[in-house]
């Protein structure tokens, strides 16, 4: 192969290259425009977490729900703490 095929081989590659860069950089440009969600924190939580914070034992916690102290959300067939619920039950107002 002689310098000017190598040199139009190296034209297509770059043109097909560029093409691959404009289809990525279209598709960064869609993903830059969905929202990020703001806040991390979960919306709800295990027992096993809420007990964890609170320094209460799983038994207690469970309990504190089914008197009702704690409001719950079932969830692939488990009981989760609402992020809310955990939140003045772990740092209850004075």
């Amino acid at each position: 192969m002689d310098i000017n095929q190598e040199l139009y081989q190296l034209q297509l590659q770059q043109q097909a290259f560029n093409k691959r860069l404009e289809l990525i950089l279209l598709k960064l440009k869609e993903l830059e425009s969905i929202p990020l969600i703001e806040n991390s924190t979960p919306t709800t939580l295990s027992i096993r977490q809420v007990a964890k914070a609170s320094g209460l034992h799983r038994n207690t916690v469970k309990k504190d729900i089914d008197n009702g102290v704690l409001k719950v959300v079932h969830r692939g067939g488990r009981e989760r703490v609402t992020a809310q619920s955990a939140d003045q039950y772990i740092n209850p107002k004075s």
